[in-house]
């Protein structure tokens, strides 16, 4: 039988998929601001391992990027005599793809992305669509985040699980502002950013799963929270039927405006229950 969860006074386990652990320890942070006699210990992994974590009773609330599987809660009603887990969509982690506002691209694949990720497609020519003069001759320049940001971790996981082919032209970037700035002054380049807005000198993608399969979709909030978004995956927080009042409160205020207001100082989109 997994160990009971957290008793009153005792610290909530929580175990975060390491992609949005940035979400848990924000979240723990501010709670502990708000109220320092609910202890919160975060611990990351995979969004496989938090909900082990919860099934095998070593974690009280769990972060993944999926939803509970009907196995899945059956196990965890058998842990709750009967009760079944409580599960909140909470938001969603977002890649927007940017380029330059004198690109005459519009859309890529995800396939397509890849390619570049990989080095297998090196001028914006061969991504064209239509031929224009613009791309003849042209090489792709890929701006790099750092390698622990969460925009790169996401780009790695959904391009095939690769790093960047460290042979194709790029440039290092700090952030959401290095991005607009280089993009800006390099008319060749392509970037990825959890920030979705356009500026005047920058353009944001839509994109397929596949080229010519089904159509390119935008980033906007509708496209994102119906999930038709291809480089959009959701934030689940899930607990035992069976949770103390200490996982409950918890639970309650990541649910409640100030907890959805971490996601949105992280760069995080809020589910559509989760409008302010």
């Amino acid at each position: 039988m997994a160990p009971p969860a957290a008793k009153r006074n005792e610290p909530v386990r929580f175990v975060a998929a390491t992609a949005a652990g940035d979400v848990a320890t924000g979240w723990a942070a501010e709670r502990a601001r708000l109220d320092p006699s609910l202890k919160v210990e975060v611990s990351t992994g995979t969004s496989e391992g938090s909900i082990k974590g919860l099934l095998q009773g070593t974690a009280d609330v769990s972060l993944a990027n999926r939803k509970l599987s009907s196995q899945e809660v059956e196990g965890l009603r058998g842990q709750s005599a009967g009760k079944a887990p409580r599960e909140l969509l909470v938001g969603f982690d977002v890649l927007c793809v940017h380029v330059n506002i004198a690109n005459p691209l519009r859309q890529l694949s995800v396939e397509e992305l890849a390619a570049i990720q990989s080095g297998r497609v090196t001028r914006w020519q061969d991504l064209e669509r239509k031929p224009s003069g613009w791309t003849k001759g042209r090489k792709i320049v890929r701006l790099e985040p750092p390698r622990d940001h969460r925009a790169r971790l996401y780009a790695r996981e959904l391009l095939s699980g690769q790093e960047a082919d460290a042979s194709t032209p790029s440039l290092a970037m700090a952030g959401s502002k290095d991005l607009t700035a280089i993009l800006g002054a390099t008319p060749e380049a392509i970037g990825y950013s959890s920030e979705c807005t356009p500026t005047p000198t920058t353009a944001i993608l839509a994109i397929s799963v596949k080229k010519g399969k089904g159509p390119a979709v935008a980033p906007t909030a509708e496209n994102i929270a119906s999930q038709a978004y291809p480089l959009a995956r959701p934030l689940f927080v899930a607990a035992t039927g069976s949770a103390s009042e200490g996982v409950k409160r918890y639970l309650d205020w990541v649910s409640s405006q100030d907890g959805r207001a971490v996601l949105d100082k992280l760069g995080y989109v809020r589910a559509p229950s989760a409008k302010p």
